[in-house]
């Protein structure tokens, strides 16, 4: 293969219609209902694996608000049907999320749990206990076109949030609008806000996946907590395997206590490619022009 010719195509129909026509050769992040389409037909197939982008809900922790009670985060950890969201939103593309490290990475537990189960009734029993009764009003961010499904997912997401009783203002950004709404957590005028976000870690590096999401400096961090810090900085520091190991694993643990973030699924990789080529896909959504091949 010589030459590459890279399309950007939002819309998930518009670019499974390209594959079909012979437009392109390549498309990702193809969505379930699309799959059968794909396979059926005698222009194109469907490969699928595990991916390593792991979806979580955040809090802008830094900001005052009723999340910043551990029993309000608790309570929305409730309430959140990830297997619905799973089987339903996403019809099985992925599993739901235990932690923030996928199980290629130094850290990554295969039996770890997700401690809070999806019960509504103990959700508004901890919002009646931390003091919101009638629930709470905030906005929730999220990005539109960026990762598959998205909107449905997140959408489901404000929905099971507002059966409690958390009145969500739901808002779908383009990816440009929501980084600098992101970015601008620390403004003194901020307002306190819930974001959904994917984090790849497509490198296997846990120190910069946690770093990222859960220090106190990280880009894509709304969260701040010491002792993650001081844990993260020991990590970087050895080249103990085992201690590393450790460390990770404590860090997860301490996220997963404190609720500093909703996990909530982890993606398959579905790649629709062309019979002109062939390709062994990765999961970690790169493609390198290097490994395809010509048929």
């Amino acid at each position: 293969i010589k030459t590459i010719r890279y399309v950007p195509i939002r819309e998930a129909g518009t670019k499974v219609a390209a594959v079909l026509k012979g437009e392109v050769d390549v498309i990702n992040q193809v969505p379930a209902q699309y799959i059968a389409k794909i396979e059926e037909s005698d222009k194109a197939g469907i490969k699928i694996v595990r991916g390593t982008r792991i979806f979580h809900l955040g809090f802008s922790h830094g900001i005052e608000s009723p999340v910043q009670d551990l029993r309000v985060r608790k309570a929305m950890a409730h309430a959140i049907n990830r297997d619905v969201i799973v089987k339903a939103v996403v019809e099985g593309r992925g599993a739901v999320a235990n932690q923030p490290l996928h199980e290629w990475t130094e850290g990554g537990d295969d039996t770890r749990q997700w401690p809070y189960e999806y019960n509504p009734a103990k959700a508004k029993e901890l919002l009646a206990e931390a003091g919101y009764p009638d629930g709470f009003s905030i906005n929730f961010y999220a990005p539109a076109g960026r990762y598959t499904k998205d909107k449905e997912v997140t959408e489901a997401m404000a929905g099971f949030l507002r059966q409690v009783g958390i009145d969500v203002k739901y808002e779908a950004l383009t990816w440009k609008k929501f980084v600098a709404t992101f970015r601008a957590r620390t403004n003194a005028d901020a307002e306190p806000f819930l974001y959904y976000i994917g984090y790849g870690n497509g490198g296997g590096d846990s120190d910069r996946a946690l770093s990222a999401i859960a220090s106190c400096k990280g880009a894509w961090s709304g969260y701040c907590n010491p002792e993650i810090d001081e844990k993260l900085e020991l990590a970087s520091a050895t080249i103990d395997l085992d201690k590393r190991r450790t460390l990770f694993q404590e860090i997860t643990k301490t996220m997963a206590d404190d609720v500093s973030h909703l996990m909530v699924w982890q993606e398959d990789a579905v790649w629709g490619l062309s019979n002109r080529v062939f390709w062994d896909v990765r999961n970690d959504d790169r493609l390198y022009a290097w490994t395809l091949e010509p048929r």
